[in-house]
């Protein structure tokens, strides 16, 4: 769905107290406007209707009442009308024009449709609905379950978040999504990368087309967490998250405070004020990972909002996982240690030369000598 709006995060979706022209002597009745458009060498302008004379405002109060990413759009294309608020969207059309190229129409009320610019498009709607557009092109696409955010929309951009927080901003984030449905893998693997894992961190980041062409219904962030139980050890052990649901924003972030200082790399999945339960993100040394940022977020409840689609706020945690450094998220186990679960115990395979959980040897081999036991991929090959 359409997740962003151009009023900047502290403004609603309700209708624009109305705008003051150039002359402050001029009173303006109550009007509902729909649409803005930058006009060069004159400024911006509102209006209720596209085919009416618009109305124009002081570059000022455009900049007061309007996200800077919206005024931006207008500004790169001059003349046009752009929607103010995107959810008067009932459907978005693709259409290709060139070989990978698209052009954009949003349909509302009535059959009556608007060309959107790209930048437009990209900001205001999710990643899914233009892939699914672009999937059915020429064929108008339901705006009302469009699946997983997209970059920008109503998001704080960097500067927002750096004002709110003494100016502060964080580290690149290290596999941003763009335009890609990879929420689930890029804020895991974004999370391994600031906690020092570069290899894991690619290993999870190569997931992502896979985890994202999963049949529908699977849960993609139980399947990662499946995955990383697997096949990050002994590096990393993998937990699920406790309490899901029962937290609001302090308590989380009290949560994620003590796992962050604790090497602890927490992806979770966000239930934000509009009922939304369709983005994830991560937390790790003392950052919060949201793929659709360039840069890493506060671990604050200002930053917990900023992951969220729209201008809506955090609610709750969904589900998640937590990925813990060593075997237990203590001391790494020595092989065959006493103190490790029989499971989780290490030997090193005598053919390929690899230490690997004792659980990847047969029963046959694991009464071997140690110098002699073969891990089964080895015992297959023989």
């Amino acid at each position: 769905m359409p997740h962003g709006s151009p009023h900047a995060r502290r403004c609603t979706f309700s209708p624009p107290a109305p705008p003051h022209v150039f002359s402050p002597a001029v009173c303006l009745p109550e009007r509902k406007d729909r649409f803005l458009r930058f006009v060069e060498s004159e400024g911006f302008e509102l209006a209720m209707d596209t085919r009416l004379a618009g109305w124009r405002i002081s570059p000022q109060l455009a900049s007061e009442r309007f996200n800077e990413s919206f005024l931006a759009i207008a500004r790169n294309n001059a003349g046009v009308w752009l929607p103010i608020d995107p959810h008067m969207f009932l459907t978005l059309r693709a259409d290709e024009e060139t070989t990978h190229q698209y052009t954009y129409r949003g349909f509302g009320q009535g059959g009556h449709w608007h060309s959107l610019p790209n930048e437009y498009v990209r900001l205001f709607f999710t990643t899914e609905l233009l892939r699914r557009c672009k999937a059915s092109c020429g064929k108008p696409i339901s705006c009302s379950d469009a699946g997983l955010a997209a970059p920008g929309g109503g998001e704080a951009s960097d500067a927002d978040v750096a004002t709110a927080e003494s100016a502060v901003v964080g580290p690149p984030i290290a596999y941003p999504q763009h335009e890609n449905d990879y929420c689930v893998a890029y804020s895991a693997a974004s999370g391994l990368h600031a906690a020092g894992d570069a290899d894991s961190a690619a290993s999870v980041a190569r997931l992502a087309p896979q985890i994202v062409g999963l049949p529908a219904g699977n849960d993609r962030v139980q399947w990662l967490t499946h995955h990383s139980a697997h096949q990050l050890q002994p590096h990393w052990e993998t937990r699920k998250l406790k309490s899901v649901g029962q937290h609001d924003a302090a308590a989380f972030l009290a949560q994620l405070s003590a796992a962050a200082a604790a090497g602890t790399v927490t992806v979770f999945q966000i239930q934000d004020s509009a009922g939304n339960v369709r983005h994830c993100a991560a937390a790790a040394a003392g950052w919060l990972f949201d793929p659709n940022q360039a840069h890493a977020l506060p671990l604050s409840a200002a930053g917990l909002d900023a992951c969220c689609l729209g201008g809506a706020r955090f609610a709750s945690v969904v589900k998640g996982f937590e990925m813990r450094r060593g075997a237990a998220g203590t001391k790494r186990a020595a092989p065959d240690g006493e103190g490790a679960p029989a499971a989780k115990r290490l030997r090193r395979c005598a053919c390929c030369g690899e230490e690997k959980l004792n659980d990847q040897f047969s029963k046959t081999q694991r009464k071997a000598k140690k110098d002699q036991a073969r891990c089964s991929v080895c015992a297959r090959g023989a």
